[in-house]
């Protein structure tokens, strides 16, 4: 026995449509099923029905209404809600771009989602940074996350739909006027105070820091708008997929797939907009240039929801870049639940 159909005995006064109705087929549809699968039980394949004494028929038939009903009902809602992510997560980042080390991040995600004045707001912070499971031993590293955890945890306005909103970059610089003198106690050297000059200065500048933090492939996925889940056609997407860039066009074609109560939502796509690899890196847009060596790219995305407990558990991207046929930049994203 199959375990995929049965065969049916066509009794006197049935037709096709009339068969293919009572399992929710179209007549074409179940033709279709027959002829596809006709031949591993011997049966003719057949156009029309004259004459037809047994037809292949699935044992569970489901129409695409019905698929994306079940679906449906296991996808997250259409707007963020308090309580949706866990409290603590897992970071594996890996670079590999052409002519350089392969890097492998791993670090800590703190996220404490909570509602203020009927306003979501995201509380991140990241520790616990390894690259290739070491911890960072450059000066300038260890003088970038100290200025980093003087600015944590940094509290992101969300908008309703997911998405982050503008950074109050105000309130960082001044977080961070205030313990940079502790910084200066273990830095003390000129290379170290222009450092720091510049991490200031950076954020007093109207916006920049909240672009960098957008532009990150990480907060990119950990907060998509909501509205894509429940896509069920191509759609297109601004996304960055060189930090601190700008962003441009990518199509992505939808993909859900139920397991119990964890649903994936895998979201597929590539570069459609016609950009350079130089204009991404220098952050500048060449209108004038009609004969651009387009770059290509696949862009992704994968998200595991529990339907149950209402949390999203895991999250994954990857983004493809080439320039003149060579992989020119492969950065990959994890993102699991800290047991």
């Amino acid at each position: 026995m199959n375990e995929e159909f049965l065969i049916h005995d066509v009794l006197s006064g049935e037709s096709l449509s009339t068969i293919a109705e009572k399992i929710g087929m179209t007549d074409v549809q179940l033709r279709d099923f027959h002829n596809e699968n006709c031949r591993k039980v011997n049966l003719p394949w057949f156009y029309t029905f004259l004459g037809i004494q047994k037809i292949v028929i699935p044992k569970n038939y489901k129409s695409p209404e019905q698929l994306w009903n079940e679906i449906s009902e296991k996808l997250p809602p259409q707007s963020l809600q308090p309580g949706m992510y866990e409290e603590k997560y897992v970071i594996q980042e890996t670079f590999e771009q052409i002519g350089e080390e392969k890097m492998e991040h791993e670090y800590f995600l703190a996220l404490n989602l909570k509602e203020i004045k009927e306003s979501l707001i995201a509380e991140i912070k990241q520790s616990g940074h390894t690259i290739n499971q070491r911890k960072p031993d450059k000066k300038t590293s260890n003088l970038g996350m100290a200025c980093m955890e003087a600015i944590y945890p940094i509290q992101i306005p969300i908008s309703n739909k997911g998405e982050m909103s503008v950074v109050p970059t105000e309130d960082l610089k001044k977080k961070f006027e205030s313990k940079r003198i502790e910084i200066e106690e273990f830095y003390t050297d000129d290379i170290s105070k222009k450092y720091l000059d510049n991490f200031q200065k950076e954020l007093g500048k109207d916006g920049h820091f909240y672009q960098q933090f957008r532009s990150t492939l990480l907060y990119q996925l950990m907060f998509p708008d909501f509205e894509l889940f429940w896509k069920k056609e191509k759609f297109v997407k601004e996304l960055f997929v060189i930090l601190n860039s700008f962003p441009i066009q990518c199509e992505f074609l939808p993909h859900h797939q139920i397991n119990e109560d964890l649903i994936n939502i895998n979201f597929s796509g590539k570069i459609i907009e016609n950009c350079t690899l130089s204009e991404l890196l220098q952050n500048v847009r060449d209108e004038d240039d009609e004969d651009k060596n387009r770059i290509i790219g696949q862009v992704n995305f994968r998200y595991v929801y529990n339907s149950k407990n209402k949390k999203f558990t895991d999250a994954e991207a990857e983004i493809l870049v080439w320039n003149d046929d060579d992989l020119y930049l492969q950065h990959k994203l994890k993102i699991s639940k800290d047991e």
